[in-house]
């Protein structure tokens, strides 16, 4: 019966690792571009005018 050769720890802990990263990389660049884009879109907001407010009467109606 012939053995099995062993793995090589450290290019196993390597290959899982770049995995692991090239896996967490992907979320972390659409995170990135969301937040680009919501600073631009802050950016236009900031510069548009306030709306004004719509002015109400306040209290009870007048007795007719």
């Amino acid at each position: 019966m012939r053995k099995r050769p062993q793995p090589d720890l450290k290019t196993t802990c390597f290959l899982e690792y770049r995995t692991y990263i090239r896996r967490s990389a992907n979320p972390l660049e659409s995170d990135l571009r969301w937040l680009d884009m919501a600073e631009m879109r802050l950016e236009e907001v900031k510069s548009q005018p306030l709306p004004e407010p719509e002015i109400r009467p306040r209290g009870r109606p007048k007795k007719e």
